[in-house]
C-alpha cells in the first residue's frame, strides 16, 4: 500500500493534500464504473462513507473542507481489499487532527497553544465560520450554486493578506468579514459608514489584503447561498395572491382591481398611453422547510431539538408546553408522530406593527413568524431560533383577511403534517421523514379574531363562546363581561353576594369547554369570500372558516389559540392605576359608570344625586396621602431595562418640591430608560401644593372607636387576671386602647408616673361600669388591664411619630380628641437627644426580631383551639402529625410561626424559622446526653434561639403574662435573686458532687438497661489520665493504664511493628462506641506532609463503617475528609486511646459494644472520697443484684417442675409427630444460621470515591486519554507507575502564601480516586477545584489579568456556619490587597448544601466596578440561600471601604446570573471551572456590563478543557522539582 500520510494533514489546501485527493476521486470513479454503480461513498469525517454521491465534486469539497475519516487508509469502500482500524470502532469520534504529521503544518498558529493562549474568542469563531460553512452546503445543488459554495469554502480557508497566517487569531477572508459585520450589527451602522470603514481599512492593511471595498461586496462574501425567497403579488383589497393559476393575471379574479399600478408612458391627455408599473400589494413568503433542513444540517442544532424528550425535567411540573396535556393529548392520539422525537411543535404568532416608526401615521406591517417548541424553554423565543414565515406589506392591516396570505404556510404545514419532507440529521447521521405540527397560536385578542374567524361583539370570549354574558353599556357605549362568579366553587360565599354585585345570586356553572369538534361543526358551513370589498350576512359568534381548519389535525387540539399575556398584563396594570389614582381621562370610575349603575339599578348608594358636586366616594378611592404613598411606592421599584412601560405616562399628579423627579417615572428601567418619556407632568400641574387632579373629594378621616354602652360581667379568670370568657376578654382589649389613647394625657411619657392609687380610680372609673369584676377578682384584673393599657398606649404613641410627626402632617383631623397643646408638647419630647437615641435603639431591636408569629391578637391562647381540631382532623384521616416532633414548648413557639401544607408537610414563615426547627431537633437528641436540661434558661427553646428568655413572657407560651401565671411551667421557671456575693469554689464543689452522683446513678441505669437487653458491656475500669502534650509522664505509664481496659485479645498500638488490624471507638458521654474497623500503621510518622504526633495520635486506614455512623465528624478534623463516610480506604487519624489493636482479623461485629470511658484520677482527698462512696455503693447494688438472681433462679426451678410434669403427659402425642418436629428443627436451624449469617455481613457504604474507581486499573483506554491532551495522558502515566511501585496514592500541592492570600504555606492534597472523576467529568472535589483555582492564579499573573483568586476551603459553608470571623478576616485582608492592585474582579467556587444534604457549587464573583456580586449557578431552577454569605461580603467590603477611604457603597447581590445550564448533577465543579476561566480571559478585552454567558449546556470538549488546565498545573507545576507548586513528598 503506497504512502498515505498525507490525508492526515491538517493544512488541506496544500498541494499535497489536493493531488492526494485526485488520486482518491480517480480510483473512487473507476470503481464505480467497474461495479456498474451509480453513485460513490463520501469518506468525509460526517458521511463516514454512510451518504453516497452522483458527482465526484461532492466529494472533493466534502474532503477539502472536512478531511477524511478516520484510519481510511485502505480505501476498502472504493475498490481495494484490506480492513482499516477504524472500522472496528465506528462510534468512536472521527477526528483528524489527533495524529499530525509535521510536514504541511510547520508554523500553523492554530495548534493547541496558540488556540489556548489566544483565548475562546478564537475557537468560537472558528466553530462559527465552520457551522456557517457546512450549513450553507446542500445535497442539491446547481452548478451556479455550487460555485458559490466552493467561493465560500475558499473564502474560509483565503488568508486576509500575506502573513496573517502567522498572526494570533488567523485572520481569514470570511472570518475578517464576519467580526465585522457583527460589530456592524451591535452598533446599528449604516450600510455607507460600514463601506467608509471598509475602505479605511483597505488603506490600512497591507497592499495585497483581500478585504472588500464597500457594504455589497462584503454582504456577497457571506451570503452567496442566501435562504429562498418567494415575493408575491397580491390584491390590493386582500383577494387573493397572484400565484399558482392566478401567477399570470393582471386583475383580480374577485374585485376585478389591477394587480399594478398604471404609470403614463409619455403626454398628459386622455389618450396617452400607459405602462405597467410596480404591484400594488406584495408579500414576501420566506419557505420553512429549507431553514429547517439547515437546521438538522447542523449538529448542535440537531440535538437541541431533541431536548423535550431526552433534556427536559419530567417531575410533573410545568415549565414548558411540552409539560401540558396537549402536548400529551397529541402523543396518544398520534402515536406515529411522536415516535420519532425529532417531529417538530411550531407556535404561530402575528401582529401590526409600523416599520416607520412615525406613531402619527396608520400605516401597518404585518410579520407572521413561528416557533419551535421542541426547543429547551430559554432558547424557544430567542432571536436566532424563531422564523419569521410571511411578511405583509401595508398600509393597511389583513384583517379577517390574513386567510389569504397565510396560503404558502398552511400548504408547507399540511405537505410537513401528511407527506413529510426528507432531512438529514447530523446528530444521529441518517436521513429520516420529518413531520411537523402547529401546535396554537399566540396573539392579542384582535389578532386571535382574523386567525380563528370569531366574530366581535355579545359573544366575543374565546373561553366562553355561546355561554358569553356580555352587557352593552347604555351610557359608557362599552361592553362588558359579566357574571364572572360562574367560575367559583357551588360552596363559594360570593355567590349569594347579590348587593356586593349585579343584584343576582349566582347559581349557574362555570362555562363548558368547547372542543375542536364542535367548533368545527359550527364554522364548516361558513362560506365567505375574502376580500375587502366583500361583506358576509352571517351573524353569530363566527365570520368565516378558518384556513387553519385545512390541517387534518387542528380539530383534535383542545387549545387552538392562547392570548399573549403581555398585552392584557399591560392594559389591565393601566386601567387599574388610572382607576385607584382617579386620573382624569384614565379612571374607568367616571359619571357615565356611576349614570350606567343607576339605569342597571346597582350600588344606589354609589349613584349621584342633582345636588351633588361631586361623585359619591367608594371603597377604591384614595386621600392625597394614600396617592402619595402609592407614588413614592413606584418611585422606590427598580426593574431591569425594557421590563415595564413608564408609567408616569398615565400619572397626572404636580411634581415634587426641590426639582426632583415626578415619583411615578421611576417605574421605568434601572438604567433611566422608559417608553415614553416622563416629562409631561410638570406642566400638567401647577404647584406641588395643588391637588392632584380629581374628580371626587378627599376621603372621610377613620373614626374612633365608642366606648361600650352595655356591661358584661366576668365569671371566671385566669391566674394573670384575664377573662376566661372570650367576649369579655375583647371587651377589656377594647377598653384598654380606649383609655390609653383618650384617658391619659399625651404628655404622659411613661406609664409608670400614673400611681397605684390613679390606676385604680380609673379603673373603677372607665372600665369596671362596662366590664364588672367581683371583688376578689378586681386585685389581679386591675393589673392584667393596665398592662393592655401600657401595651396600646405604646403603639398609639408609635403611630403618631412614624404616621404624622415623621410626615410634618397634623394628627387632629384623624384623632379629634387630641388637644393642640398636648401635641406641641409630644413633639418637644420626640425632639431631644434622649429620645432619638432611644428611638434607634428600639429600631436595632427590631431589626434583630427575625421570628415574628401570625396569631393575630389573640395570640397563643385563640390558637390553641384551631390547633386542637387540627391535630383532631390529622387524627380521624389517620396521616402523621409532623408538629407531634417538637416538644413542650417548642411546639406552640413553631407553630405560631408555620403552618401545614396540602401534602402534610410544615412551611415556615421564613429561613430564620426553618432554622430555628433544626436546632430544636438537634437539642433534642442532645437531651438524653444531659447537655441541655428542662429550666427555662436552658431549655430547648433557649438553646435554639440563641438568646435568654425576657422577663415578664414565656415564649411559646404568652406574650404578656410571666411563669407563675402557667401553672403547667411552674416546675420550669427559676426566680431570679439580686447579686449578692458568694463562695464561688463552694457553690462549685457541691456542683460537682451532685452532678457526680447524677451521673453514677444514670451511669447504673443505663448499663442494667443494656443487660437486660442482652448487650455486651465491658466494666468499668479502673481511672486513666489523659495527658496533655507537655505532660512529664511518659506513653509507657498510659499504655500501663490502658491494660486495664482488659479487651478481648487486645493489642497495644506500641508493641505492634507491621499494620495490624483494629476497631475505631468513639465517645459519647461516658460510653464508648464501635463506629469502624480497618488497619493501624505504628511506623507510619508522617500523614499528608504533616508530621504524626504518636504519643497521642496513629495514622489507620478505615475498611469498614458501621451504617448507624457514617456522618458522624472525624474526632481529628480534616478539610479533605469530613465524615467517616469519606473516610473509607483513606488514611486518617485517630487517638490511639480509642483504637483496639488485634493481630487477626477482626470479623465485623454482631452486636455493639459499649465500654464505659474512664474518667480522670483522683488528685486530692475529695476525689479519693468520692471513689471510695462510688464503690461502696457499686457493692451494694451488686448484692442486690445477687439477691434477685437468687429469687428468680429459685421461680425458674419450680417452673421447670411443673413442665417436667406435663411433659410426662405429652409424650405419647409429641412421638407420633416425631418426623415432622425433626424436619421442622432442621429448618429453624437453618434459618437461624442463615440469619446470623446475614447479621454479619457487612453492609455497603457509600464514600466519597467513585464505586467504579479500582486503584490500579486505567481510568481511560488509551486513544481517549490521548484525545484529551498530552499532559492528561502525561498525568494517567504518572498514576498508573505510583500503583505498580505501591508507594503513592495521591499527589501533593505545597503553597506558598502569596497564591491564596492566607499568610502561610498550605498543602493540597489530590487522590487518585479524584482523578477518576476528572477524567469521566463525574464530579470534582475541592482538592480539584483548588488545584484549578492555582492554575489560574498562575496564568493571571503572568498575563497580568486584573482577576483574584479565592480558597475555596476558607469560603466553605463550615466555616460560615463555625461564626464566619475567619471567613470575614480573610476576605478583608483578601479583598484589600485586590483593591491596591487594582483587580476588577475576585473569583471563588462556593459550595452550598440543601436542605437534604446535597452540596452544589456555585461560581461567587465580586465585580468591583460595578459593586456587584454574581451568583453563577449552573441548576438556577434550585433556589438557594445566599443570606450568611452576603452579609460576610458586605461587612468586608464595608470595612475595606473605610480602610481605604472609599465612598461608601452598598454591593448588589445578583443571584440570577445568567450562565451555562448543566444537565448531569453532578458536574457543577466543571461548570463553575469553566466559568472562572471564561470571566478571566474576558477580564482585560470586554468591560463586566458586557460579559454575558448562554444558558446553554457545555460540551464535551469544555468539560476537556478544565480536565486539560488541572493536569497541566499537576504535571507541569507540581511533580517537577521546579514546579511551582512542587512539593518534595511527591
Amino acid at each position: 500500500m503506497a504512502d498515505r500520510s498525507w490525508m492526515l494533514l491538517e493544512n488541506r489546501l496544500c498541494s499535497e493534500f489536493l493531488d492526494g485527493v485526485k488520486s482518491f476521486i480517480a480510483a473512487a470513479e473507476a470503481d464505480m464504473l467497474h461495479q456498474n454503480k451509480t453513485a460513490m461513498c463520501c469518506p468525509c469525517i460526517d458521511c463516514r462513507n454512510d451518504k453516497r454521491f452522483s458527482k465526484s465534486m461532492y466529494l472533493h469539497a466534502h474532503l477539502v473542507m472536512r478531511g477524511f475519516m478516520r484510519n481510511y487508509f485502505c480505501w476498502n469502500k472504493h475498490g481495494e481489499d484490506g480492513i482499516n482500524e477504524g472500522e472496528l470502532d465506528r462510534e468512536s469520534q472521527a477526528c483528524n487532527t489527533d495524529h499530525i504529521r509535521s510536514r504541511g503544518n510547520q508554523g500553523d498558529p492554530r495548534s493547541d497553544v496558540n488556540i489556548l493562549g489566544f483565548g475562546e474568542d478564537y475557537a468560537d469563531m472558528a466553530d462559527n465560520v465552520e457551522d456557517m460553512v457546512h450549513d450553507g452546503e446542500r445535497d442539491d445543488f446547481t452548478d451556479g450554486e455550487f460555485a458559490k459554495f466552493q467561493r465560500l469554502v475558499q473564502d474560509s480557508k483565503t488568508p486576509l493578506y500575506h502573513g496573517s497566517e502567522e498572526k494570533v487569531g488567523n485572520f481569514t477572508r470570511l472570518s475578517s468579514v464576519l467580526k465585522l459585520f457583527k460589530l456592524k450589527a451591535r452598533y446599528c451602522w449604516s450600510d455607507k459608514s460600514f463601506t467608509e470603514l471598509l475602505v479605511l481599512l483597505r488603506e490600512m492593511l497591507p497592499a495585497d489584503n483581500k478585504l472588500p471595498g464597500d457594504t455589497y461586496e462584503a454582504k456577497q462574501v457571506i451570503c452567496p447561498l442566501g435562504l429562498e425567497v418567494e415575493r408575491i403579488h397580491a390584491c390590493k383589497n386582500d383577494c387573493c395572491l397572484f400565484r399558482g393559476d392566478y401567477a399570470d393575471l393582471e386583475n383580480c379574479p374577485v374585485c376585478g382591481t389591477s394587480r399594478y399600478k398604471r404609470q403614463k408612458d409619455g403626454g398628459d391627455g386622455e389618450g396617452a398611453n400607459r405602462r405597467r408599473g410596480a404591484p400594488r400589494k406584495v408579500v414576501w413568503y420566506l419557505p420553512i422547510i429549507p431553514r429547517l433542513k439547515r437546521l438538522f444540517a447542523n449538529e448542535k442544532e440537531a440535538k437541541l431539538l431533541r431536548w423535550h424528550k431526552e433534556g427536559r425535567k419530567n417531575d410533573g411540573m410545568l415549565r414548558h408546553p411540552a409539560d401540558g396535556s396537549q402536548w400529551r393529548n397529541i402523543d396518544m392520539q398520534f402515536e406515529w408522530f411522536s415516535a420519532d422525537v425529532r417531529n417538530l411543535r411550531f407556535a404561530l404568532s402575528t401582529d401590526g406593527m409600523n416599520p416607520f416608526g412615525d406613531r402619527s401615521t396608520s400605516h401597518s406591517t404585518w410579520p407572521v413568524v413561528m416557533s419551535i417548541y421542541n426547543l429547551p424553554g430559554w432558547l424557544c423565543n430567542k432571536k436566532k431560533y424563531i422564523m419569521m414565515c410571511i411578511l405583509i406589506s401595508g398600509p393597511k392591516q389583513p384583517g379577517n383577511d390574513i386567510d389569504v396570505y397565510l396560503r404558502p404556510l398552511v400548504d408547507d404545514l399540511k405537505k410537513l403534517w401528511i407527506t413529510g419532507v426528507e432531512v438529514y440529521d447530523s446528530y444521529k447521521r441518517e436521513y429520516f421523514e420529518l413531520h411537523g405540527l402547529l401546535l396554537c397560536t399566540v396573539t392579542d385578542l384582535p389578532g386571535g379574531r382574523s386567525l380563528s374567524g370569531q366574530s366581535k361583539g355579545e359573544k366575543e370570549c374565546p373561553q366562553c363562546g355561546d355561554d358569553t354574558a356580555s352587557v352593552l353599556l347604555p351610557k359608557s357605549g362599552k361592553r362588558v363581561f359579566m357574571r364572572h362568579r360562574r367560575f367559583l366553587p357551588k360552596s363559594d360565599a360570593w355567590r349569594k353576594m347579590a348587593d356586593q354585585f349585579d343584584g343576582t345570586i349566582e347559581k349557574a356553572s362555570a362555562p363548558r369547554h368547547f372542543s375542536g369538534s364542535y367548533v368545527h361543526d359550527q364554522v364548516k358551513n361558513y362560506k365567505v369570500v375574502l376580500g375587502k370589498r366583500k361583506r358576509t350576512d352571517e351573524k353569530g359568534p363566527w365570520k368565516k372558516y378558518s384556513i387553519l381548519w385545512e390541517l387534518p389535525y387542528w380539530e383534535f387540539l383542545d387549545v387552538r389559540h392562547c392570548i399573549d399575556v403581555m398585552h392584557v398584563e399591560k392594559n389591565f396594570c393601566f386601567s387599574l392605576i388610572g382607576t385607584l389614582m382617579n386620573i382624569k381621562g384614565k379612571t374607568k370610575d367616571h359619571e357615565k359608570g356611576r349614570a350606567d349603575l343607576h339605569v342597571m339599578n346597582l350600588r344606589p348608594e354609589l349613584v349621584p344625586k342633582d345636588t351633588d358636586k361631586s361623585l359619591p366616594i367608594s371603597a377604591i378611592n384614595m386621600t392625597r396621602e394614600e396617592k402619595k404613598e402609592f407614588s413614592e411606592f413606584f418611585q422606590s421599584v427598580k426593574v431591569p431595562s425594557g421590563y415595564s412601560a413608564n408609567i408616569s405616562s398615565i400619572f397626572n399628579a404636580p411634581p415634587p418640591p426641590s426639582g426632583r423627579r415626578h415619583p411615578a417615572a421611576s417605574m421605568t428601567s434601572s438604567s433611566g430608560s422608559s417608553s415614553s418619556g416622563g416629562s409631561s407632568s410638570g406642566s400638567e400641574s401647577s404647584s406641588s401644593d395643588e391637588e392632584p387632579t380629581s374628580q371626587l373629594s378627599q376621603r372621610k378621616p377613620r373614626t374612633e372607636a365608642k366606648w361600650p354602652t352595655d356591661k358584661i360581667i366576668v365569671t371566671e379568670i385566669t391566674k394573670g387576671g384575664q377573662p376566661t370568657d372570650k367576649k369579655a376578654l375583647q371587651r377589656l382589649r377594647k377598653l384598654a386602647g380606649l383609655v390609653g389613647r383618650q384617658r391619659i394625657s399625651l404628655t404622659v411619657e411613661h406609664i409608670k408616673d400614673v400611681d397605684a392609687v390613679q390606676r385604680a380610680k380609673m379603673f373603677d372609673t372607665y372600665i369596671q361600669p362596662r366590664l364588672e369584676f367581683a371583688p376578689e377578682m378586681k386585685e389581679t384584673a386591675i393589673k392584667a388591664a393596665w398592662v393592655k393599657i401600657s401595651k396600646a398606649r405604646r403603639v398609639f404613641r408609635s403611630n403618631l411619630v412614624t404616621k404624622f410627626l415623621a410626615k410634618g402632617i397634623q394628627p387632629f383631623a384623624h384623632y379629634q380628641f387630641l388637644e393642640e397643646a398636648d401635641w406641641k408638647v409630644f413633639i418637644n419630647q420626640k425632639s431631644t437627644q434622649e429620645a432619638v437615641e432611644k428611638s434607634l435603639k428600639g429600631k436595632e431591636l427590631r431589626s434583630k426580631n427575625k421570628h415574628n408569629h401570625n396569631l393575630g391578637p389573640t395570640g397563643y391562647k385563640g390558637a390553641i383551639p384551631k390547633w386542637l381540631k387540627e391535630d383532631a382532623k390529622l387524627e380521624a384521616e389517620g396521616k402523621p402529625n409532623p408538629w407531634k416532633q417538637y416538644p413542650g414548648r417548642t411546639q406552640p413557639y413553631l407553630r405560631a410561626r408555620g403552618k401545614l401544607t396540602e401534602d402534610g408537610e410544615i412551611s415556615f414563615n421564613s429561613n430564620e424559622i426553618q432554622q430555628v426547627s433544626h436546632k430544636v431537633l438537634e437539642k433534642v437528641s442532645e437531651s438524653s446526653e444531659g447537655s441541655v436540661t428542662g429550666v427555662r434558661e436552658h431549655d430547648i427553646l433557649t438553646e435554639a434561639l440563641g438568646n435568654p428568655e425576657h422577663r415578664g413572657r414565656v415564649r411559646g407560651v404568652s406574650s404578656d403574662s410571666g411563669w407563675r401565671s402557667w401553672p403547667e411551667c411552674e416546675d420550669m421557671y427559676r426566680k431570679r435573686k439580686k447579686k449578692r456575693v458568694v463562695d464561688v469554689e463552694m457553690l462549685e464543689e457541691m456542683l460537682e458532687q451532685r452532678l457526680a452522683r447524677e451521673r453514677e446513678q444514670m451511669h447504673q441505669q443505663f448499663m442494667a438497661l443494656l443487660a437486660a437487653h442482652g448487650v455486651a458491656t465491658i466494666p468499668q475500669i479502673s481511672p486513666l489520665e489523659r495527658r496533655s502534650s507537655q505532660s512529664s509522664v511518659g506513653l509507657h505509664e498510659l499504655h500501663a493504664q490502658a491494660s486495664a481496659l482488659h479487651l478481648p485479645d487486645g493489642d497495644t498500638i506500641d508493641g505492634l511493628d507491621e499494620p495490624t488490624p483494629c476497631i475505631l471507638q468513639i465517645v459519647r458521654g461516658d460510653v464508648r462506641y464501635n463506629v469502624a474497623r480497618g488497619q493501624v500503621f505504628p511506623d507510619e510518622t508522617v500523614l499528608h506532609t504533616a508530621e504524626v504526633d504518636r504519643r497521642f495520635h496513629a495514622v489507620v486506614m478505615v475498611d469498614w463503617v458501621d451504617d448507624e455512623y457514617c456522618d458522624q465528624p472525624l474526632p481529628i478534623p480534616n478539610d479533605e475528609i469530613p465524615t467517616l463516610r469519606d473516610a473509607l480506604w483513606q488514611r486518617i487519624l485517630w487517638d490511639r486511646l480509642h483504637i483496639i489493636c488485634r493481630k487477626s482479623e477482626l470479623p465485623p461485629p454482631p452486636q455493639r459494644q459499649i465500654s464505659r470511658v474512664p474518667s480522670p484520677p483522683s488528685q486530692n482527698k475529695k476525689e479519693k472520697q468520692k471513689e471510695e462512696e462510688k464503690e461502696e455503693k457499686k457493692k451494694e447494688n451488686e448484692k442486690e443484684r445477687e439477691k434477685g438472681q437468687k429469687e428468680k433462679e429459685k421461680e425458674k426451678d419450680k417452673e421447670k417442675e411443673k413442665k417436667e410434669q406435663g411433659k410426662e403427659k405429652e409424650k405419647e402425642e409429641k412421638e407420633k409427630g416425631k418426623g415432622k418436629e425433626k424436619e421442622k428443627g432442621k429448618t429453624r436451624k437453618d434459618s437461624k444460621k442463615s440469619n446470623k449469617s446475614k447479621s454479619n455481613e457487612v453492609a455497603p457504604v457509600w464514600t466519597s470515591a467513585n464505586p467504579n474507581f479500582k486503584m490500579g486499573e486505567p481510568i481511560l483506554p488509551q486513544d481517549e486519554l490521548r484525545a484529551l491532551g498530552g499532559q492528561a495522558y502525561a498525568l494517567h502515566q504518572y498514576y498508573m507507575k505510583c500503583c505498580e511501585e505501591k508507594k503513592r496514592n495521591s499527589i501533593t500541592l505545597c503553597v506558598s502564601k502569596d497564591e491564596f492570600r492566607k499568610g502561610g504555606i498550605d498543602y493540597v492534597c489530590v487522590n487518585f480516586s479524584d482523578l477518576y472523576d476528572l477524567y469521566h467529568h463525574s464530579g470534582m472535589d475541592i482538592s480539584l477545584l483548588r488545584v484549578h483555582t492555582l492554575s489560574l492564579i498562575k496564568q493571571s499573573k503572568m498575563d497580568k489579568l486584573p482577576v483574584g483568586f479565592l480558597d475555596p476551603s476558607a469560603m466553605s459553608t463550615s466555616q460560615l456556619n463555625a461564626g464566619g470571623s475567619d471567613v470575614f478576616d480573610y476576605l478583608v485582608k483578601a479583598l484589600s490587597h485586590f483593591i491596591a492592585t487594582k483587580k476588577h474582579y475576585v473569583m471563588f467556587a462556593y459550595n452550598t448544601i440543601s436542605k437534604e444534604g446535597s452540596s452544589h457549587w456555585v461560581l461567587v464573583v465580586i465585580v468591583l466596578p460595578l459593586k456587584q456580586v454574581w451568583y453563577l449557578d449552573s441548576l438556577r431552577h434550585v433556589k438557594r440561600d445566599y443570606t450568611n454569605l452576603g452579609k460576610v461580603i458586605d461587612q468586608a467590603f464595608a470595612k475595606v471601604q473605610f480602610h481605604h477611604k472609599m465612598k461608601k457603597q452598598q454591593l448588589t447581590h445578583v443571584t440570577d446570573f445568567e450562565c451555562h445550564q448543566q444537565q448531569a448533577n453532578d458536574a457543577c465543579g466543571f461548570y463553575c471551572c469553566h466559568h472562572m476561566s471564561s470571566i478571566m480571559q474576558q477580564s482585560d478585552k470586554k468591560k463586566p456590563e458586557e460579559i454575558k454567558f448562554t444558558s446553554a449546556p457545555l460540551t464535551s470538549g469544555d468539560l476537556n478543557i478544565v480536565t486539560h488546565e488541572v493536569a497541566i498545573c499537576l504535571t507541569v507545576d507540581t511533580l517537577p522539582t521546579r514546579g511551582d507548586f512542587h512539593c518534595p513528598v511527591n
